[in-house]
């Protein structure tokens, strides 16, 4: 595996580390998050989650999970998905993660990614093709909220710019949606997207993640090995709502599995 540094407006990236399986200082990273000045790096092929040091380049914690897919940070803590157990786990940062609650699980579930703030989370669910809200005002939810349905292998979830809605990679259909978070209505924003939606045995992939920059839309496409810059045109100036062009900005590999994932930093 190896980790990239990408420059959007240049479409250019540089690698930080490489590493190899039971090689070198990474365990096979499957995504990424940021938290702080650091990166959190999780694997669902190993079950590790390893807090990366960018300045030292090096880990500076590394525990494991039940194959975690993607954390959050919460109030200090990290919020962390498991595919092996179908739950979502709060974990306590200043033990190094070693003291953990469960805040979220359901039978047949598959929670994938998360997004929000320290106030409202919400959580994909691959298997059941949901999103729901887990945490509102600050406070766990004592039975997850749904907030869409219908989906179609949702993998990668994240705030929209606008604040209003949350963004859903569609893997089952190769499409990003838009979701309003107050009323569950859903709009296309780009389709044909090159995704895999599942692997033997899943419904779902090697899962395909979306985060904002400097309010623009970038999706990784696990079928193509690409980074899809998206600018979402429904508030163009003719007060008209149009699909989006999804451009492909750069070609990476970060895993053995040629699989691309990332974070906003």
């Amino acid at each position: 595996g190896a980790l990239f540094q990408i420059d959007p407006k240049k479409s250019e990236f540089t690698t930080i580390v490489r590493s190899a399986v039971t090689l070198g200082p990474m365990e096979e990273p499957t995504s990424l998050v940021a938290w702080g000045n650091d990166l959190v790096l999780l694997s669902v092929i190993s079950g590790s989650l390893m807090v990366w040091d960018l300045e030292q380049q090096a880990p500076k914690i590394s525990t494991t999970f039940g194959l975690p897919a993607d954390a959050h940070p919460f109030r200090g803590d990290l919020l962390v998905t498991e595919m092996a157990t179908g739950r979502v786990i709060q974990a306590t940062a200043a033990d190094s993660f070693q003291t953990r609650k469960v805040i979220a699980e359901a039978p047949g579930a598959a929670f994938l990614f998360l997004a929000g703030d320290d106030e409202d989370v919400y959580v994909s669910d691959g298997a059941r093709g949901l999103v729901l809200q887990i945490i509102s005002q600050g406070e766990v939810l004592d039975s997850p909220s749904t907030l869409a349905t219908d989906l179609s292998s949702p993998e990668g979830i994240a705030m929209h710019p606008n604040g209003d809605e949350i963004l859903v990679v569609n893997a089952g259909n190769s499409s990003l949606l838009a979701v309003d978070r107050i009323t569950g209505d859903k709009r296309v924003i780009t389709t044909d997207l090159a995704l895999m939606s599942g692997i033997d045995g899943l419904p779902f992939g090697f899962p395909n993640d979306v985060v904002v920059v400097d309010g623009s839309i970038y999706v990784n496409g696990d079928g193509a090995d690409v980074i899809y810059k998206i600018e979402d045109e429904e508030n163009d100036s003719s007060g008209t709502s149009q699909e989006a062009t999804a451009t492909t900005i750069c070609i990476v590999v970060l895993c053995a599995f040629n699989f691309i994932f990332f974070a906003a930093q």
